[in-house]
């Protein structure tokens, strides 16, 4: 991967974590010279539910490798995030 390829993924994750609510998630972005920038975003309220998501080749990707939705698609993506990062059950 080169510098270029680094600065847009980095930038494209930077764009994803502005869209995620701070009040429920802490979310970070996580860069290393050489390797590939990614996204941790944790429940705020529920540590246990935490992913990593990285952006490669215009989508953005759980760590798994599956699609979250495209780079173009930052609401769909913030909202599926949202979703499985939700804490489900009784209130």
């Amino acid at each position: 991967m080169n510098v270029t390829e680094q600065d847009t993924e980095t930038a494209a994750l930077e764009d994803l974590a502005a869209r995620l609510d701070r009040e429920k998630f802490v979310v970070s972005v996580i860069g290393n010279t050489g390797k590939r920038a990614c996204l941790r975003v944790s429940n705020r309220h529920a540590g246990a539910l935490t992913e990593v998501v990285y952006c490669i080749d215009g989508w953005y990707r759980w760590s798994w490798g599956d699609k979250i939705g495209a780079v173009a698609d930052l609401d769909h993506v913030a909202k599926m995030i949202t979703h499985v990062l939700k804490i489900v059950g009784p209130s």
